[in-house]
């Protein structure tokens, strides 16, 4: 009896011990899958900020948590099957540990990102998703996050936040994109797991039919992309580098090369843009055009001849000071005039309708009047009603107006791709057109060499295009008199600069090293006429105060002028490299390495120096770094430079973009929240003497600012030259000269401080 109880003793504890052992080694499996996940987790981190397969398992490292050990709980080194992307199986030769696994490790239950092995010959599948698969199978065709962009080829899209914090932040998984550059350099279209294709600025991805088009079937976008039930987004791009996408169109993939739209009725109103020109401006907010400022050429919509008797006896005109909406007329498309149903909305003034044209680009001045672009390319101006003026662009339709409508043109009607226009603006009396077919038209009498056409003046031009410009992608212009000139940018990142205004003499032509350039007419900006032996290739183009910026393929600023000696060449500065002797006391205005490396926005600034002398160009800049830091040449004199209210109202707003808007440092920058905050002097003439005092003057609807005093709530403003309406006291008003003759009054409304502007919370581009 004794013998068996001793025999039934050694049977239990074997059978507690074989239970023991087996629970410890279902803790083991457990930590080992666990394990796996977090390798798992690593690998596909290395894939997307590395842009390449890992070589060695401790090539993960610095991925996996501080003290992660490679040995697994069976004190056997784990490894991966690199070239496949999986985690190598752990196969134990022990009978009693497999039975666990094929209980426990060969299941999926406790697996996110791996999968089990089908059976003791497989291995640990890692779950990569289309853009992590498409690296591991693709890496040659993949450019790391933090380099710079190549032809044909994709570069993968970070976070800022996920790509400082990789180790622990797995929620950077979520957030990868792949963009792709074409053979040109330029960006084509981005690829998100979460969001789908989003087609960069200026590729359609179908046509009117809603077939796919031929530009995008030729980018071969790959398979594992274009999947059945992705989504694929025509966008409008806004913000000053053009990379926000305001989405208009969305189709979802049924088949190869079968998509059905999203909401097929949507229109496409184009980008929101504020524009600041010489006591006036305009924004356009879902493809309507608003304005304000001096209407005494209508800018504004009201009747330019209306006038007012104030304080000024002679030459007073008024100034609005509130944001007025255009009104447009409404016509039959261009291509059936067979109804004339339209007629009725022009009789009975219903300018608002939900038929009303919607634009996508506009221009204002006092001196032109306004003009917007339509989403048909026609285009539609304002301005005549306002007196005499050989500055208006007048072939408009019909000749008895009904005040100050936006009328379309006789031209410019939308009929053909030659008359669908992008981009519209003038200088003195000349007027320039880019239309869809790539060329620059002009209209109007030349001057200053603006017309292009090789003479610094030249009689009346009638729509003829510009000689040497094909394919033009953008053209803009600088903004003070004096120093005047005209840009494009084409297709292929190439820079034209023309115009002689304020030149020696009126020349034209300059000589370089035995090479003669007329920049009468429009002069691509190469080695032989620039301060730079390699042009960079760029991606926008924007004019300043007195010069040009201009955006790189890299996405690097560079300021771009041309001296008014006919010695001085084309100067290309980059602002990346400038920035660099910036070490002052004031952090403001100081270089920092770490937070400075990269930059979103960049404006021409000029230096306190600069502010003494208002005949030379500008030498400073304002910059905003992808920290949401406003630095530079952002102040008035040494007094300001010190102001502490100052300077902790511009250290607490982030920002995302900056503009200079006038030559004394009126400037006005936006927020990450889209509020729009201004500082600087508004008054009806700038500092300065003869013509230039006719320049830039900064003038916004200040009415929204509530700096103002209680009893001075003008809506109505009276200027004229050596006046402007006070609205405001005390330390809100400074003295400024008029074109007088130099006679100073305190009038001016002073923005001392960072001011917000009340209803401009919108996602803006700066014009």
């Amino acid at each position: 009896m004794k013998k068996v109880s001793i025999f039934i003793l050694i049977i239990s504890l074997n059978l507690f011990a074989n239970s023991s052992i087996e629970s410890l080694n279902e803790k083991k499996i457990e930590k080992l899958i666990q394990k796996e996940e977090q390798l798992a987790i690593a690998y596909r981190k290395y894939l997307v900020v590395e842009a390449k397969k890992a070589t060695r398992i401790e090539d993960l490292k610095d991925y996996l948590v501080d003290g992660f050990d490679f040995i697994n709980p069976f004190g056997i080194k784990m490894n991966l099957d690199f070239e496949n992307g999986q985690i190598v199986s752990f196969k134990p030769k022990n009978e009693t540990i497999l039975n666990s696994m094929i209980l426990h490790y060969y299941s999926n239950k406790n697996r996110n990102n791996t999968l089990a092995p089908l059976d003791t010959k497989n291995n640990v599948i890692i779950e990569l998703n289309n853009i992590e698969n498409f690296i591991q199978n693709n890496s040659s065709k993949i450019v790391k996050y933090n380099q710079n962009r190549e032809s044909s080829k994709f570069r993968v899209k970070l976070n800022k936040e996920d790509e400082e914090n990789k180790k622990t932040n797995d929620n950077l998984l979520n957030n990868v994109s792949l963009e792709y550059f074409g053979s040109d350099g330029k960006s084509k279209y981005s690829y998100s797991p979460l969001f789908g294709i989003t087609f960069a600025s200026g590729i359609s991805f179908q046509d009117d039919n809603l077939q796919v088009t031929k530009e995008v079937k030729d980018l071969n976008i790959p398979s594992e992309f274009m999947t059945l039930g992705v989504s694929v987004f025509d966008c409008v791009y806004g913000d000053v580098n053009k990379t926000e996408c305001r989405t208009v169109k969305e189709s979802i993939a049924i088949g190869p090369n079968n998509f059905v739209r999203v909401n097929p009725d949507e229109v496409n109103v184009g980008k929101t843009v504020i524009q600041f020109y010489r006591r006036a401006g305009g924004m356009l907010v879902n493809g309507d055009i608003y304005a304000w400022g001096n209407n005494g050429k209508g800018i504004t919509g009201i009747e330019g001849k209306k006038t007012f008797t104030g304080k000024v006896e002679t030459n007073s005109e008024p100034v609005i000071n509130a944001i007025m909406p255009l009104r447009a007329k409404l016509y039959t498309n261009i291509n059936d005039v067979s109804s004339n149903e339209n007629n009725k909305y022009y009789a009975q003034n219903y300018f608002n309708s939900p038929k009303r044209p919607k634009f996508i680009d506009f221009f204002i001045s006092v001196y032109h009047g306004a003009c917007g672009i339509s989403t048909k390319g026609e285009l539609y101006c304002n301005g005549t009603t306002g007196g005499s003026s050989s500055s208006w662009y007048s072939d408009l339709d019909g000749v008895n107006r009904q005040g100050e409508l936006l009328y379309r043109s006789n031209r410019f009607d939308g009929s053909t791709e030659s008359k669908r226009l992008k981009k519209v603006f003038a200088n003195n009396q000349i007027w320039h057109f880019l239309s869809e077919d790539g060329k620059v038209y002009r209209w109007g009498t030349p001057s200053s060499g603006f017309a292009g056409n090789d003479y610094f003046n030249r009689s009346f031009i009638n729509y003829s295009s510009i000689d040497n410009l094909s394919n033009i992608d953008d053209i803009t212009y600088i903004l003070t008199i004096g120093f005047r000139r005209i840009g494009a940018i084409d297709k292929n990142g190439d820079i034209f600069i023309w115009g002689a205004e304020g030149v020696n003499g009126n020349s034209c032509t300059r000589n370089f090293n035995g090479k003669s350039y007329n920049f009468c007419s429009a002069q691509k900006v190469v080695s032989g006429n620039s301060n730079m032996s390699n042009i960079p290739k760029f991606v926008s183009l924007r004019g300043g105060v007195d010069a040009f910026i201009a955006q790189d393929v890299n996405g690097d600023f560079y300021k771009i002028k041309q001296g008014n000696n006919t010695n001085d060449k084309i100067e290309l500065e980059s602002i990346k490299e400038k920035i660099k002797s910036y070490n002052d006391t004031n952090s403001i205005r100081k270089y920092d390495p770490k937070k400075d490396n990269r930059i979103i926005s960049a404006d021409i600034a000029r230096t306190i120096d600069d502010l003494n002398n208002p005949s030379r160009f500008s030498s400073g800049v304002v910059w905003v770094n992808e920290h949401n830091e406003l630095k530079g040449d952002i102040f008035f004199n040494n007094t300001h430079k010190n102001d502490k209210y100052f300077n902790e109202s511009i250290k607490k707003i982030k920002w995302t973009q900056v503009k200079v808007i006038q030559e004394e440092n009126g400037i006005c920058g936006i927020d990450v929240n889209h509020q729009m905050y201004c500082w600087g002097i508004q008054a009806y003439y700038r500092n300065s003497s003869g013509s230039t005092s006719w320049g830039n003057t900064y003038m916004i609807p200040v009415f929204n600012t509530n700096l103002y005093d209680l009893n001075k709530d003008f809506l109505v403003l009276e200027g004229a030259s050596d006046y402007l309406t006070a609205i405001s006291s005390g330390e809100w008003v400074d003295n400024v000269k008029g074109a007088d003759g130099g006679k100073e009054h305190k009038d001016a409304f002073f923005m001392k401080y960072p001011t917000y502007i009340g209803g401009f919370n919108y996602e803006y581009e700066f014009k």
